[in-house]
């Protein structure tokens, strides 16, 4: 599966026209895919994500491309960087975006520390697509969000979008697309999720507590065997997302 993220990564690269010299912010950076990339075109990279526990594989990565990164782990609604820092700042389906408390105080951040005339560029999967169906099928093992939680999905439709950016004068281009993914087989792919996504984890965890961690695989083997158009027993499917471009507004 990171050859289909690293291609989500690669349309948040070329969107926010990322090249040589340009400091650039990379929010929610999970296994590094995103800020590599950027390393890799001559940019100054910092990397952030809420926790540090994939920082180790991110170093290792960045050391076999040759390329340098800052790695660290950081609250986006309290980003460790000064005002107008940032040439670039960019999320490619960072989960840190979504599962914030505060995602006016996140967009809040993104627009701090991007400097005049900067840009922004953020990919996050719909609710729509399949993520969003799987995250429903989960929803039913999960605990009920606390009241007053915010829609894990604000980035990923362009009404909220327009609603979190509107206040900062941000110049917004926002444009749906696709992403393929492949893997060797759907029950091999639900496997995959159960290792190293953790919002499966937790409610196979949950779901084996209730003796219903079987119905829950079969249930997401459904759904993955529902949107599969390969015909040789392998796993193919499409996933949209929603790539979201802005340009702050330059000083007056």
């Amino acid at each position: 599966m990171a050859e289909q993220l690293t291609g989500v990564s690669a349309a948040v690269i070329e969107a926010a026209g990322i090249g040589p010299g340009l400091r650039v912010l990379d929010l929610g950076a999970g296994s590094g895919n995103t800020a590599i990339l950027a390393a890799g075109r001559g940019a100054e990279v910092t990397a952030v994500d809420l926790a540090d526990d994939l920082l180790g594989t991110c170093r290792r990565r960045a050391a076999e491309a040759a390329v340098t990164v800052a790695w660290a782990a950081a609250n986006p609604e309290d980003l460790p960087f000064p005002a107008d820092h940032f040439d670039r700042v960019l999320s490619a389906v960072g989960g840190p975006l979504a599962l914030a408390p505060d995602q006016q105080r996140v967009a809040a951040e993104m627009a701090r520390v991007c400097q005049p005339g900067g840009m922004l560029a953020v990919a996050s999967w719909t609710a729509e697509g399949v993520v969003g169906q799987a995250a429903r099928i989960m929803a039913g093992y999960l605990p009920p969000p606390p009241p007053q939680a915010p829609s894990p999905w604000v980035w990923a439709a362009e009404e909220t979008v327009r609603a979190l950016l509107g206040p900062f004068g941000y110049r917004l281009t926002l444009a749906r697309h696709m992403a393929s993914f492949r893997y060797s087989s759907p029950a091999a792919f639900v496997s995959y999720l159960g290792e190293v996504h953790g919002p499966t984890i937790m409610a196979l965890r949950l779901a084996d507590g209730q003796g219903r961690a079987a119905q829950l695989r079969t249930e997401l083997l459904g759904l993955y065997s529902g949107v599969n158009t390969a015909t040789d027993g392998t796993l193919a499917f499409n996933q949209e997302y929603l790539l979201v471009t802005g340009q702050a507004p330059a000083r007056t």
